[in-house]
């Protein structure tokens, strides 16, 4: 079961109730038993995202935390990259805390995948190019044969 969720926004105000939220998510996860988790961007607030209620580590630990949990499950992770998730001035994003967690993948380029026999056409967000980023994966789409 695939299932898609966006905008989570991550920020260091909502440290004190993230935790449980996380936990009511990942317990929804296992008892209806999705096995493929899609996030279609702004994982983050803002593509650096320490700020007086915490630092970057404290702020994405508890998902980190519940991302492997669910992984060493066999659930699969897609996220892709978001407008909020990006650092407008350079052009760089936040993304790289998840990288190097098994099982979950950062979509930044137009790109087709194949995830559990899922043909998924992704389109992150991409400052000042998203008409030609649109472009390329219509033709990523054609060459596909269409979905």
């Amino acid at each position: 079961m695939l299932l898609l969720t966006s905008d989570w926004h991550l920020r260091g105000k909502d440290i004190g109730v993230m935790p449980g939220i996380l936990e009511q998510f990942e317990a929804k996860v296992i008892e209806s038993g999705v096995t493929l988790i899609l996030h279609a961007g702004d994982m983050l607030d803002r593509g650096n995202i320490h700020d007086s209620h915490g630092g970057t580590g404290p702020i994405v630990k508890p998902v980190i935390d519940m991302m492997k949990r669910l992984t060493h499950r066999g659930v699969e992770w897609v996220i892709l990259r978001g407008q909020h998730d990006m650092n407008e001035k350079s052009g760089n994003d936040g993304l790289p805390v998840f990288e190097g967690i098994e099982g979950v993948r950062i979509v930044r380029e137009p790109e087709l995948i194949v995830c559990q026999e899922l043909k998924i056409l992704c389109l992150p967000w991409m400052w000042n190019s998203h008409l030609s980023a649109l472009s390329h994966a219509m033709e990523l789409f054609g060459d596909a044969g269409g979905l």
